[in-house]
């Protein structure tokens, strides 16, 4: 619609219907709506005092530190020639912030920001291709060496080279592929059919045979609507030349995947289709209008019953057989050293010192931090990590029915056993979501000989053990 009132060259029109722009909505309620319409409309500027509101917010960086928590400096230096610009981002893998500026005295005065250790000591063993000058080489060697000892880096466990490997849960079917981490993909069953199993309905689908008929114009600067009463809205509604078939075919179209059989993908479709027609008394000549809101709710329906065949053929692949579940060494994550883009890090006044790596990712609540803390004081604890979450790449992650689920901290003990800690709320330990997630840990546990333990832990547990207790017990 803003596009139409925005036309450049549109002139009026003799014809009043000519002069307006046609929304076909398909709603639970009609005013929300017209509220969600008008503000679309505001939001675009036909407004002058909506300009305000147009204003972007943004997290700033944290200039101290790169994204993997490596402390970063400013170097600063003289140098009698402007330095190859193009070799420092060469050098250094990136777009760096590089300022070159003539001084008075003669000269020049250059600046690289956001530089970290390890840059320094690349800079530093390529300053040659940078500087031509004997002089400006050793100037910016000298800074460089000044500046080393601010940012040395830390004695953190991923520094040390310290190894962190944590096991997968794994499949082994047996069938020559071998052993590989389990995903939710392998949990829906080649077989699945629509039709076997599932009701052809829509829940959310309803039908209002009014048309309530909403006017908007643009009166100097100000957003109007007007309610042009109902049954009135014959311009558009004309009849179809579809076919039952056709609709069934379009909408079989739209909403194919590979996963699904075409011929049992057609019969559930249609079969939705007659019911509204039959039982719901939806004209086809309406359906066809609503195609793409069909569309819509088709897809979601087909979502939902494809959730549920994942749900069930989890359950069946892991927990009523399990002898395809594997959890070994040999298919493992590693935390990777100055690896670990974390989005957000942990900015509190906790001091903690066993973290692998020398920042921590931010956490949740004020409970998360003090499970974080019971964790990193325990004295079986060699390193641990704070996971990032949906970051299947650097982090350790275990499959659901939906998608991944990635434990809060992953702990190395000194023992070599790796433990993962999930944490939760009062309010959400007792949900299915996380049930799932406390049955897929504990067989993750369970399958790995002893070599994996996992803690569901909350405020307090079933038990009235509080954090502290149930950290000491779980990591003894």
């Amino acid at each position: 619609m803003g596009r139409v009132l925005r036309m450049p060259y549109a002139k009026r029109r003799t014809s009043e219907a000519l002069n307006k722009a046609y929304a076909h909505v398909a709603v639970t309620t009609w005013m929300q709506a017209v509220s969600q319409i008008r503000d679309n409309l505001l939001g675009m500027g036909f407004e002058d005092e909506e300009a305000n509101e147009s204003l972007k917010y943004y997290q700033p960086s944290l200039p101290e530190f790169d994204l993997f928590g490596m402390k970063q400096t400013t170097l600063q230096f003289q140098a009698t020639m402007p330095p190859n610009e193009g070799t420092i981002n060469a050098v250094l893998q990136k777009e760096s912030n590089i300022k070159v500026e003539n001084l008075k005295e003669g000269g020049y005065s250059v600046t690289i920001e956001g530089v970290s250790a390890k840059d320094l000591e690349e800079l530093e063993n390529n300053a040659k291709h940078i500087f031509e000058s004997i002089t400006d080489r050793k100037s910016m060697i000298t800074e460089i060496r000044r500046n080393t000892h601010k940012i040395s880096v830390s004695n953190s466990p991923s520094n040390r080279g310290v190894k962190f490997t944590v096991p997968q849960l794994c499949l082994d079917f047996g069938d020559g592929i071998g052993v590989y981490a389990a995903e939710s993909e392998d949990f829906l069953p080649e077989d699945w059919c629509l039709t076997d199993k599932y009701e052809p309905t829509l829940p959310a689908f309803r039908f209002d045979t009014e048309k309530h008929i909403y006017e908007f114009d643009i009166m100097g600067h100000k957003v109007t609507e007007k309610h042009l009463g109902e049954g009135q809205g014959t311009l558009l509604l004309a009849g179809t030349n579809w076919e039952l078939v056709d609709l069934v075919g379009w909408l079989a179209k739209k909403t194919l995947t590979i996963d699904l059989s075409y011929e049992d993908l057609v019969e559930f479709i249609r079969r939705i289709l007659t019911r509204l027609i039959e039982v719901n008394n939806v004209p086809l000549a309406d359906l066809v209008r609503l195609r793409f809101v069909l569309e819509k709710m088709v897809k979601e329906r087909i979502s939902d019953c494809k959730t549920e065949a994942y749900r069930e053929g989890m359950q069946s692949l892991l927990f009523k057989t399990d002898k395809f579940v594997r959890v070994t060494p040999n298919v493992a994550m590693a935390f990777q050293p100055n690896a670990y883009p974390a989005k957000n890090f942990y900015r509190g006044s906790k001091i903690f010192q066993h973290h692998f790596y020398q920042m921590i990712g931010a956490m949740d609540s004020d409970e998360e931090i003090y499970c974080a803390q019971c964790i990193d004081i325990h004295k079986n604890v060699e390193t641990w990590v704070r996971n990032i979450p949906k970051d299947e790449q650097n982090s350790f992650w275990l499959p659901t029915h939906k998608d991944k689920f990635y434990p809060d901290f992953v702990i190395k003990l000194k023992s070599g056993i790796v433990a993962a800690v999930e944490y939760k709320g009062a309010h959400l330990v007792s949900g299915d979501d996380a049930k799932e997630k406390d049955m897929i840990g504990k067989l993750w546990a369970a399958k790995s000989n002893g070599q994996c333990r996992f803690l569901m832990a909350t405020k307090r547990d079933e038990k009235g053990r509080d954090i502290e207790a149930q950290i000491k017990e779980f990591l003894a």
